[in-house]
């Protein structure tokens, strides 16, 4: 690996603003092409922000959580859903 030039760099933000990706994130290496940084926001919204009510309810002294304490509350809704549906099903 080799530190990146000028010249990466500016050809990567060209290439960003010819995406015209509002909020988008790029990963650039050198001698690799730009790479877009899939965004997983909308999937773990709605989870994150249920995990962050429940830590409300329940520890009202929290003021600040991180949100990777929130994997596994989503792992568990995506296993809910993922049973009821099956149980639906069959």
């Amino acid at each position: 690996m080799r530190v990146l030039t000028v010249e990466d760099v500016g050809n990567a933000f060209e290439q960003a603003l010819e995406a015209d990706d509002n909020g988008g994130v790029f990963m650039v290496f050198p001698n690799i092409p730009v790479v877009k940084f899939p965004e997983m926001n909308q999937l773990f919204i709605f989870p994150l922000i249920a995990y962050a009510k429940l830590v409300s309810i329940c520890r009202p002294e929290w003021k600040r959580i991180n949100g990777i304490y929130g994997l596994p509350f989503l792992l568990l809704v995506v296993f809910i859903i993922f049973y009821l549906l099956l149980w639906l099903i069959f």
